[in-house]
């Protein structure tokens, strides 16, 4: 157990997820609340198990594979918020969209017995994405109503703490949304070279097309 401590990490985040969906009812705020520090904890984690693998020497292909289906996991969170409209669904679809397609990339080059390894460009945006589902969380735990309008005159009735929440949350997203496309350019074009023999090739022997 003790040797295999980064990955039961990395599996704690991708199976630990899921219950965390169910805490998140539709009009509870302790739901919102329970889920909030769960995610949290499951953010430390994917933090935890990268450092504890290099330090202990745990690192392994089992690790590796592991860790990128947990982070794709944690998106499911968005699931919930997007039944109370906390989120857009155009962004959950560019969300998903990009996991998909670097999916397939990934799949491309293991034919190909090559590995594409995370980017520093992705490392940021997933480090938006968990921020931005925390705050969402940290809004349904306070019974915010989601965000409507950005930067404009808070209207009547409304207090400062919804209004600056109002203007984070629709910042964020447009960043999350941004990183999230510049990232799908990111990993494509660094692999470019091999899309392109593979398209002009697509009958050739994958392993052949990496040494070309």
């Amino acid at each position: 157990m003790k040797d295999n401590a980064a990955n039961l990490l990395t599996l704690v985040r991708a199976v630990g997820i899921f219950p965390l969906v169910f805490c998140i009812p539709y009009t509870n705020p302790t739901g919102c609340g329970i889920a909030l520090a769960g995610y949290l904890l499951f953010i430390l984690t994917d933090f935890l198990d990268g450092y504890v693998a290099r330090r202990y020497d745990q690192v392994c292909d089992l690790g590796r594979d592991l860790d990128p289906v947990a982070d794709r996991l944690m998106l499911i969170i968005f699931l919930p918020l997007l039944r109370l409209d906390y989120v857009s669904e155009q962004l959950v679809a560019l969300l998903w969209g990009r996991e998909v397609l670097i999916f397939f990339l990934r799949k491309l080059a293991a034919h190909a017995g090559l590995s594409i390894p995370a980017r520093r460009s992705g490392k940021w945006r997933t480090a938006l994405v968990y921020a931005f589902a925390s705050l969402l969380l940290l809004g349904g735990a306070l019974q915010l109503p989601p965000a409507s309008s950005w930067f404009t005159a808070p209207p009547p009735g409304v207090d400062v703490l919804h209004y600056t929440y109002d203007q984070l949350v629709i910042l964020l997203a447009w960043t999350v949304a941004l990183m999230t496309g510049y990232t799908l350019l990111d990993y494509y074009r660094a692999h470019w070279p091999l899309l392109r023999r593979i398209w002009h090739n697509p009958r050739a022997p994958f392993s052949s097309l990496a040494k070309a």
